[in-house]
């Protein structure tokens, strides 16, 4: 994974050791906006009632992802010859829909990296489904096209404030603003690296998911 991560422009990224703040997650979601001045993207925010301004070119960086990542996914369909039933097809019997399942993929890797996606990236209730977005960052993590996360990441995050799943952001939000500074001696109360906040998905999960099997396969290896 850390190979697919690299070639995709996401190895900064991946690598979440931040704690997280509660408090300053609930006022970065409660005031995060975007809009669109020209062919620029901006993103508005708050921590600590101070208002800050990225590009969405700025926080991608922020965020871990490379800077020769590309922002908008349908470059994939411009540039690269993405279709999604096509991509789709290649590596699942199950017919295209809204509602396609990672289960079916028959790619192990693809299959674990879709999973991963829809734990981290898009964190929710319901794992096993597989997004038009992730379709696309699975095509791009196979043909090792850099392609950052934060536009759809964005429009997950705005649903995520009124919605009853977990926040799983709280790092990706440390992250943010230590790389605005807005942490400058602030004074701050982490939450604790334990149990009640922290989620730790071992080999077991994935296998009982059937996205892995652990020891030597059939060949030995």
């Amino acid at each position: 994974m850390t190979r697919a991560f690299s070639h995709v422009g996401w190895y900064d990224f991946t690598d979440m050791t931040e704690p997280g703040l509660k408090f300053l997650t609930m006022e970065f979601l409660m005031t995060l906006g975007f809009e669109e001045e020209g062919n620029t993207t901006y993103i508005y925010f708050r921590f600590f009632d101070e208002q800050f301004k990225l590009t969405a070119k700025e926080l991608s960086v922020a965020l871990g992802f490379d800077k020769k990542c590309m922002l908008d996914p349908s470059v994939l369909t411009k540039t690269y010859k993405y279709d999604r039933t096509t991509w789709w097809n290649k590596y699942s019997e199950e017919p295209v829909s809204s509602k396609n399942s990672i289960v079916p993929i028959h790619h192990p890797t693809l299959r674990m990296l879709a999973k991963w996606i829809a734990m981290v990236v898009h964190p929710r209730s319901d794992l096993r489904l597989c997004s038009l977005p992730e379709l696309q960052y699975l095509f791009a993590m196979a043909k090792k096209i850099k392609l950052s996360l934060v536009m759809s990441m964005l429009a997950h995050w705005q649903k995520m404030i009124a919605g009853r799943c977990p926040i799983d952001i709280t790092t990706l939000v440390t992250r943010i603003a230590t790389h605005v500074k807005a942490l400058d001696n602030a004074q701050v109360t982490y939450l604790p690296w334990g149990d009640e906040y922290q989620l730790r998905v071992g080999v077991e999960h994935f296998v009982q998911e059937h996205m892995m099997r652990e020891g030597p396969g059939p060949s030995g290896r």
